[in-house]
């Protein structure tokens, strides 16, 4: 490692590249930028076939030291140039492998960041010809310093602008030849390009490409202020949420609003602007009416009729229309907190839209457009406002006893809503549905946790201990299932009925202290096992899986909980755990169902001393 004969310091907000780049044109004697990074010791020959196509995202301490020793820098002074100094704050990259281009494409995709190519702006590199880091994000689309859309293709030969190879990956093109900073050197256009050595870049000076003018948009200039702000500190102080959620928020938001929206939904924009976003609505529609007439026509496609959080979009106008109404979204009108229910009002529109195109599919939006946090919540409550719960199946029902609710908590209703009453009063009412009894009966107990908590699909499975996504999913689809035979009313009416008979218990089961007591009980003892064999003259077979099995049916009938939730199943492939759990009660109960029962029934009495019952029935109806 021999230092250059100079320092070049970099600028601020300067990207890795740009500033190599710049070293190698300020040398006396030019050099290609393959021979510079064989001499940082970034690749082991100064061939331009090993130069990596994650070029400038992130070094490893060795490297990093290395380089710093060669450019004669400190090394805090290249970390900043990195992509990866944005880790924890604007992009989560975890399980990315600069060697690895199938995980640079994962995370890009998931993250939204620019690994290959960039945005720009012209009268930046006029100024001095230095890319910027932030330019690498879909969040900046205009430079606040000249108040200007940011660019995002040169104009002469076409291409992703970012002085890259596409053919190669990513990777910097024309590697061998001088730089020129601030000029494209992508390859000029399709069938302009010379073969060989005596090919030459594009050429395109990008600091004279004209740009759009945002001085009379405020608009959008306030909300690249505002995302900038974000990134800087690393919170957004009007929602309360760190940097890395909101933008994560954000770019869900986003998703949603490119798959849903219609140009008449973003207001306010310049006409450049909307009409980016009209191109992609006309183009996304189309697509979606040539899928409807192919299936109409009896065609079967696989796959999703458009990707709805695809890779990340490289146009900066797209991104100009709609990254403002998701800031407005994200703003609440108390300052600190981000409401749920304010959300859900904000969200109306686009869940309006989503119905109509998904046909009662929005159980998977959830998923498809990665909502978390508060915007999971807000989603959540717009479904069920939506779908009339809190006024025909809620308090507000005609069929409640009354607006002061019911005397039993959440801890008395079981993950499995008591069998019988479930056959007897719900099951009809949910027709021919493929829908499991199991998830049924979750989604029976989910909505008596609801009424007696006055919350919403979400804050009920928390209570019962369910997967997130059963609320999204299970629980708007059952709901669907109710609204579309036009059952909502029998259903609330059972509901109640049901709710006023377990408050009028003299004693509950209480299954969330059994559940919390045996959240560590995996299997039953060797001693345990060993008396149950004795006591039934079962073979004892492989006991290790009988003994968890035996415990998963114990926990299943003390916590009147779903077997798949069992602690002893926990961690186990789903599909197969099940299966060997169906194939023991097949074959085994016949011999140690009775054993198992009376040991159920003594536990319960252990647990839960002010109710030493199973109860896996619910008395009868009065």
């Amino acid at each position: 490692m021999i230092p250059l004969p100079s320092r070049t310091p970099p600028l601020p907000g300067e990207t890795f590249p740009s500033y190599l780049d710049r070293v190698c044109a300020s040398l006396a004697l030019p050099i290609s930028l393959t021979t510079l990074l064989y001499r940082l010791g970034l690749q082991d020959t100064d061939l331009a076939t090993d130069v990596l196509s994650s070029n400038g995202l992130m070094l490893s301490p060795m490297l990093l030291k290395n380089a710093a020793y060669v450019l004669r820098l400190d090394e805090e002074r290249i970390c900043p140039m990195l992509l990866s100094s944005y880790d924890g704050t604007v992009l989560d990259l975890q399980g990315l492998d600069p060697e690895n281009p199938q995980s640079l494409r994962r995370v890009a995709m998931r993250e939204w960041a620019y690994m290959v190519g960039s945005h720009y702006c012209p009268a930046c590199l006029n100024d001095d010809q230095a890319w910027r880091l932030a330019w690498k994000l879909p969040f900046t689309f205009a430079c606040e310093r000249h108040q200007a859309l940011l660019n995002d293709t040169c104009p002469q030969c076409a291409r992703r602008s970012g002085n890259i190879r596409e053919d190669l990956g990513g990777a910097p093109s024309y590697v061998a030849q001088k730089r020129r900073p601030g000029y494209c050197m992508n390859p000029p256009a399709t069938g302009v390009a010379d073969i060989g050595r005596g090919a030459q870049p594009c050429g395109q000076d990008l600091g004279a490409v004209p740009q759009l003018d945002l001085r009379d948009a405020g608009r959008l200039l306030g909300t690249q202020r505002h995302l900038n702000e974000v990134m800087e500190a690393g919170v957004d102080q009007h929602s309360g949420l760190s940097s890395l959620e909101y933008l994560r928020a954000s770019r869900s938001l986003c998703a949603l609003m490119m798959y849903v929206a219609e140009p008449s939904d973003l207001c306010d924009l310049p006409p450049l602007v909307l009409k980016a976003f009209a191109d992609h609505a006309e183009e996304r529609n189309r697509r979606l009416e040539l899928r409807r007439e192919e299936r109409a026509a009896g065609v079967i496609r696989r796959g999703p009729a458009i990707h709805v959080y695809g890779a990340v979009p490289t146009s900066a106008a797209l991104m100009a229309a709609l990254l403002p109404q998701a800031v407005e979204i994200l703003t609440p009108i108390r300052s600190g907190v981000l409401d749920p229910a304010e959300l859900s009002e904000k969200l109306q529109p686009f869940i309006r839209r989503l119905r109509d195109r998904e046909q009662g599919k929005l159980r998977l939006v959830a998923q498809n457009f990665h909502f978390t946090g508060a915007l999971l919540q807000g989603f959540t409550r717009t479904l069920d406002d939506q779908g009339g719960f809190n006024h025909r199946l809620g308090m507000q029902s005609r069929h409640a006893a009354g607006s002061a609710g019911y005397t039993f908590t959440d801890h008395h209703v079981p993950q499995l809503l008591w069998e019988n009453e479930f056959l007897l009063n719900f099951r009809p009412l949910f027709g021919d549905t493929d829908m499991l009894e199991s998830t049924l009966r979750r989604v029976c107990s989910a909505a008596l946790v609801r009424l007696v908590l006055k919350t919403d699909w979400l804050g009920a499975c928390n209570a019962l201990e369910f997967p997130v996504t059963f609320a999204t999913g299970a629980c708007n689809k059952a709901m669907g299932v109710i609204n579309n035979l036009q059952n909502a009313s029998a259903f609330a009416e059972a509901l109640h009925d049901l709710a006023g008979r377990l408050g009028a218990l003299p004693s509950k089961a209480n299954f969330h202290a059994r559940r919390f007591a045996l959240r560590t009980f995996m299997e039953l003892s060797s001693a345990d096992w060993d008396d149950l064999v004795f006591e039934t003259s079962a073979r004892p077979g492989k006991n290790a899986g009988k003994r968890r099995h035996a415990a998963v049916f114990i926990w299943e009938k003390v916590t009147g909980g779903d077997s798949k939730l069992a602690p002893a199943l926990r961690g186990m492939t789903p599909g197969p755990a099940r299966d060997m759990y169906v194939r023991f009660l097949k074959q085994d109960m016949g011999t140690l169902g009775s054993a198992l029962m009376d040991r159920a029934f003594q536990l319960a009495a252990a647990l839960d001393a002010g109710h030493p019952e199973l109860m896996l029935d619910f008395p009868e109806k009065r």
